[in-house]
């Protein structure tokens, strides 16, 4: 079970142990999406991550694209909105 603190090398790590090995960007974007619905929920199951797995799934339960931006820039990045 993943959460809002889990980080990507957790993610990364659950993701190998349910048989899945995902390429650097795909990882980065799932990790992304795994933190925006970490956000909305508090524990993250086996079944959410296979839902964030499924393209046709992950489209529709996308965080708005200020939640993206939020997680590729980090902690430490400015926004370009102000």
């Amino acid at each position: 079970m993943l959460g809002k603190h889990s980080g990507r090398h957790a993610f990364v790590h659950k993701l190998e142990e349910m048989g899945y090995k995902l390429g650097a960007n795909q990882t980065r974007m799932r990790s992304c999406r795994m933190k925006a619905l970490a956000d909305r929920k508090k524990d993250i199951y086996d079944e959410d991550i296979e839902a964030l797995l499924d393209e046709k799934i992950a489209a529709l339960s996308r965080p708005h694209q200020a939640g993206v931006a939020d997680c590729h820039r980090g902690t430490h990045g400015r926004s370009a909105r102000h």
